[in-house]
C-alpha cells in the first residue's frame, strides 16, 4: 500500500478527525472498524504532501466529497475546518509538465492496440492525450482533468479532434458543453502538451498508413498479430507485461486512478462501467 494512500485512509478512519470531532459519524466509525490500527497514522491533514495526495488520487477526492456532504454528521465541520487551515495542500510546488507518464494496452487475440495514453500533471490539473478503437472507428483526443487533485469534483475536457488547438468539449460532468474555439488549457500548456504527445507517439506508436512504419507492419504480419490503424512499435512490445487477455505497460510515475477515471468517461472501447 502506498504511504500516501495509507495516510489518507488514516484521516478517513479517524486519526486527525478524532481530534476535531468527539462524535464520529457512522461512515467514519465503519471505516475505523474495518481499518487495522497499524495502518492508521496521525500525520495532520495539512502536512500531507502533494505527492501523497496524488498517490491517493481518486480515493482522496471521493473521501473528501463524502465527508463534506450534508447529512454526514460531525465530520462535516471537522473537514471544513481542516480545509480552511490547509488552503490548497494538494497543489504541487513545482511544474512537472516535462515528466510524462504513459499507459498502453494491447490485446493480441483481439483488436490489437486498446489504448495508448500520455499523462502530465501540473499542480491540481491533469493533462494528456489518448487514442484507441471506439465503436468500429479509431479516435484520438487531448484531454484535461481540471482540479483533479483537489476537494472539488474534477471536470473532464477533451478536444473534438486529434488537434490540441481545435474545438473542445466538456464531457464530464455529464452534460456535454461545446466550448468552440475556447480551449480550457491555461496559457502555455497547449504547446507543451502537443510536444509531449508528439514525443510519446514517436517513441511508442506506429501507424498502418505510415510508409515509415513498413518494418513494424511486416513484423506484426509475420507473427500474425493485429495492427489495425495503429499499434505499438515492435521494439517496445517486450516492455508490456503479458496477462491472460491483454498486455499492459504503465510507467512507474503513472497514477492508475487517472486511467480508471478516464475509462469510466472516455469514448474508447477499453472502458469501465461507471
Amino acid at each position: 500500500m502506498h504511504a500516501g494512500l495509507t495516510a489518507i485512509k488514516a484521516h478517513r478512519n479517524g486519526a486527525a478527525h478524532a481530534r476535531l470531532s468527539s462524535v464520529p459519524c457512522a461512515h467514519c466509525a465503519h471505516c475505523a472498524a474495518v481499518q487495522p490500527a497499524e495502518l492508521r497514522c496521525s500525520k495532520p491533514f495539512d502536512a500531507l504532501t502533494a505527492d501523497e495526495l496524488r498517490q491517493g488520487g481518486e480515493f482522496f477526492r471521493r473521501w473528501y466529497a463524502e465527508a463534506v456532504t450534508p447529512g454526514r454528521g460531525a465530520c462535516i465541520d471537522s473537514m471544513e475546518q481542516q480545509a480552511a487551515r490547509a488552503s490548497a495542500p494538494y497543489v504541487a510546488k513545482e511544474s512537472v509538465m516535462n515528466q510524462r507518464a504513459t499507459y498502453l494496452v494491447y490485446e493480441p487475440h483481439g483488436p490489437g492496440l486498446m489504448c495508448a495514453v500520455v499523462v502530465l500533471v501540473d499542480g491540481e490539473n491533469v493533462y494528456g492525450w489518448y487514442t484507441g478503437p471506439s465503436r468500429g472507428g479509431f479516435v484520438a483526443s487531448f484531454f484535461m482533468l481540471e482540479r483533479y487533485y483537489s476537494m472539488h469534483e474534477a471536470t473532464f475536457y477533451h478536444s473534438v479532434s486529434d488537434d490540441v488547438y481545435d474545438d473542445w468539449v466538456i464531457a464530464y460532468p455529464p452534460t456535454e458543453i461545446v466550448l468552440g474555439n475556447r480551449s480550457p488549457l491555461p496559457e502555455g500548456v497547449s504547446n507543451a502538451l502537443a510536444s509531449a504527445q508528439a514525443a510519446f507517439a514517436a517513441e511508442w506508436l506506429c501507424y498502418s498508413d505510415d510508409p515509415g512504419a513498413a518494418a513494424d507492419i511486416e513484423w506484426y504480419r509475420a507473427r500474425n498479430l493485429p495492427l489495425v490503424h495503429a499499434g505499438i512499435r515492435c521494439e517496445k512490445l517486450p516492455k508490456l507485461a503479458a496477462g491472460p487477455v491483454t498486455w499492459v505497460y504503465a510507467s512507474p510515475a503513472l497514477d492508475q486512478n487517472i486511467i480508471d477515471f478516464l475509462r469510466k468517461r472516455w469514448p474508447l472501447d477499453f472502458a469501465l462501467a461507471s
